[in-house]
């Protein structure tokens, strides 16, 4: 498997597969590459590690949650593949700047229609 191959095989499968539990040993056998080396490989090909990118993924998907459902914000983390609701809010913060309340709440119109009241 070619080295663009390999990438888009991974990136792929996390793209398709974020509300689940994902590991790089699974990751690894995807592409028949061992743990270490594809920890390795993603990290130089992307410049971030393969958890980041990971919970980038799930983290851009709940934020679209956020202002296109009525979900609650622990749902919306359950349903984007995050184990730990208060990591969630954590990560959420670091990569918005904001929580995750505060960005519905921010949003002009909820998926009904209506202002959103908190």
């Amino acid at each position: 498997m070619k080295y663009y191959e390999r990438l888009s095989s991974i990136t792929n499968y996390i793209n398709e597969h974020y509300t689940e539990p994902i590991t790089l040993h699974d990751l690894a056998e995807l592409i028949s590459v061992t743990p270490a080396y594809l920890s390795r490989f993603f990290k130089k090909a992307l410049q971030i590690t393969l958890t980041e990118y990971i919970t980038s993924i799930r983290l851009e998907h709940a934020y679209t949650d956020l202002l296109t459902t009525d979900y609650t914000v622990f749902y919306i983390a359950e349903k984007n593949g995050f184990a730990n609701y208060q990591m969630f809010v954590q990560k959420f913060k670091q990569k918005f700047h904001n929580t995750p309340l505060k960005i519905r709440s921010e949003s002009q119109y909820s998926p009904s229609g209506k202002p959103f009241v908190p």
